[in-house]
């Protein structure tokens, strides 16, 4: 499987799967961002880093409950399994063959019900690391994507998505 797409196949298992009982309760982060393109929205909710299953850091954004009634989800991650430093990164294609592992890339989830969702692999953008320590990861993040999965009544194809993060460690969505 292309390296690229484990975020895609990671997002469509969460879809799958989710739905159980809440996680623990812990020290919170949170995000806020736009949706601009064939949706408008704005989004704020909780936000995560960690590894996804397979090793890779993954910056999780989450509005609602992924497998519920209604969610919104953004991943921006990369293979390698090293927290980045604070900087600036090039984000590439969600879908790209020949990425390296140091390259990030981006996936949102769009949820209005079970059946009725699109979701979004990125196409180029740019993330900013301001803080990266053991306990909190700070920045912000431009992207553009465009449509992989569309399902029901989401027919959306192009979007850009912009937005600031303050994540806190924590479970980054994973296939059951």
């Amino acid at each position: 499987m292309p390296r690229r797409l484990a975020l895609t196949v990671i997002a469509v298992a969460t879809v799958a799967a989710c739905g159980g009982d809440p996680a623990e309760p812990g020290p919170q982060g949170s995000f806020q961002a736009s949706v601009t393109g064939d949706l408008s929205l704005s989004l704020s909710g909780g936000a995560v880093f960690g590894h996804q299953e397979g090793g890779g850091f993954v910056i999780a954004m989450e509005q609602g409950n992924v497998g519920g009634s209604s969610a919104e989800l953004v991943m921006i991650g990369r293979d390698s399994p090293v927290q980045p430093a604070a900087g600036t990164y090039e984000m590439v294609s969600g879908t790209c063959l020949d990425c390296t592992p140091e390259d990030f890339s981006g996936l949102y989830l769009h949820q209005i019900t079970v059946l009725d969702l699109g979701l979004y692999v990125s196409v180029s953008g740019t993330l900013t690391i301001d803080t990266s320590t053991a306990e909190r990861v700070t920045g912000s993040f431009s992207f553009t994507a465009t449509s992989f999965i569309l399902s029901g009544d989401v027919t959306a194809e192009d979007l850009a998505l912009e937005g600031t993060f303050s994540a806190v460690p924590g479970t980054i969505p994973s296939p059951i």
